[in-house]
């Protein structure tokens, strides 16, 4: 599984509203690295729990990514370069 930094996990949980328990499982996967098991262990919930929480930091970090590039891409269709 690829990791996430943890600045691209702070963008993606803003725009997710986890609860923090549900977030610091997500993190703990996803920037940590640990397994789902030992995410949740402290928690007593299943690794299904963990799952749902990745699905939601993953869907929203594709979200996050896919409108900075769109910002990207009108910042150079609006730039005077782009205008010769």
């Amino acid at each position: 599984m690829n990791l996430m930094t943890p600045a691209q996990f702070a963008a993606a949980a803003s725009l997710a509203r986890l609860s923090e328990d549900r977030a610091a499982v997500a993190r703990a996967v996803l920037v940590d690295g640990k397994p789902y098991a030992a995410a949740v262990a402290p928690y007593g919930w299943s690794r299904q729990a963990a799952y749902g929480a990745i699905l939601s930091i993953r869907k929203h970090w594709g979200r996050y990514v896919a409108a900075r590039q769109a910002e990207d891409a009108a910042a150079a269709l609006s730039s005077p370069a782009s205008a010769s």
